[in-house]
């Protein structure tokens, strides 16, 4: 039956009735990478809201856990190379006890795509990762303004090519068209002006420098306001334009709920994003929550990618993969962590 807009957002009806094995399968899948007998076993007798309780807060990791990953992680530092930084990643999407906060931490990837071909730093490839993991149910706000000063993002976009005089306008253009506001919600001129806003913002000795002598302290137009902008204020001023709850929002349900959902479900998705000023966690949860992503027309709609595809069928038949091998496969499939495509 479709759903009215009134309806889509609305929570689902939860009790011990209608929540059954089905409806706790497709939470598990949308929210991690499959889901072992057991786990499903549990989250079929919890109930919606015990299981989404302990998908959106933190779970103590396994002393094991915690020693295997640290051990992957120095292998790929030791080795400086970015397939053992695969596995350790991989390792984690595999077993953590947090599922959701992997998940998220690939969405992050995803929407701030960088590629270690350019950035050729273990060390700055997993930083960036951990800033994503650090904030994947947190403040998207938090994050958007981290990633102006992480080190991976600005050797991708060249930022120690913008200086005073000569802008460069790679970063300025990513963070309005792909971070932030997407196509259509900005003029050529408003990314000439962030461009300089951003100038300066280098990277010297492996960290984030601010340049002043290389910096354009000169009046600049954003989006109709004046002002003498830095980076900082110019990630504000995106954060503040309607347009980045909508296109945030369209992320978030597209890979959640439906791959071509109606404009209104978004629409109601970018209030509660503003309401809820960027947290995540709040966000989710009723997202995860409402009657659409429950919905007949919800269930199957998405193609898994080779990430979900693999870890998801590794996680619900309770392997212990070859971590090399498995990167190697997901990349063949065309989705090559830490080094996407263009």
């Amino acid at each position: 039956m479709k759903l009215t807009p009134d309806e889509l957002l609305s929570p689902v009806d939860a009790d011990s009735r209608r929540w059954t094995r089905r409806e706790a399968a497709h939470l598990l899948w949308r929210t991690g990478f499959g889901a072992s007998t057991e786990e499903l076993d549990r989250a079929a007798a919890d109930g919606l809201d015990a299981t989404l309780e302990r998908l959106l807060l933190p779970q103590p990791e396994s002393d094991e856990f915690e020693h295997d990953s640290h051990l992957l992680r120095q292998v790929a530092r030791d080795t400086g190379g970015i397939g053992d930084l695969k596995a350790w990643w991989l390792y984690r999407m595999r077993y953590s006890a947090n599922p959701l906060v992997e998940r998220m931490t690939l969405l992050w990837h995803d929407h701030f795509a960088t590629s270690n071909a350019k950035v050729k730093s273990v060390e700055h490839m997993a930083a960036q990762n951990d800033s994503f993991r650090r904030h994947a149910l947190g403040s998207f706000r938090e994050l958007l303004h981290e990633m102006t000063r992480d080190v991976a993002m600005l050797i991708w976009l060249d930022g120690n090519a913008n200086r005073k005089r000569h802008a460069n306008e790679n970063f300025a253009r990513e963070v309005m068209e792909l971070f932030s506001l997407g196509r259509g919600n900005y003029t050529e001129a408003d990314i000439q002006e962030a461009a300089r806003a951003f100038t300066g913002w280098h990277v010297r000795n492996d960290q984030f420098w601010f340049n002043t002598i290389q910096h354009d302290t000169g009046q600049k137009t954003i989006f109709g306001r004046t002002g003498n902008f830095n980076g900082d204020e110019v990630i504000d001023l995106c954060l503040e334009q309607p347009a980045c709850p909508r296109f945030l929002a369209g992320n978030l349900v597209r890979s959640f709920v439906q791959p071509d959902p109606p404009p209104v479900f978004i629409e109601q998705v970018a209030d509660r994003i503003r309401a809820h000023d960027f947290e995540m966690t709040p966000v989710l949860g009723e997202l995860f929550r409402s009657r659409a992503f429950f919905a007949d027309a919800s269930r199957h709609a998405l193609v898994k990618g080779p990430v979900d595809l693999v870890v998801g069928a590794q996680r619900t038949l309770e392997v212990r993969p070859n971590l090399i091998a498995t990167a190697e496969v997901i990349a063949r499939l065309g989705q090559d962590i830490f080094e996407p495509p263009t």
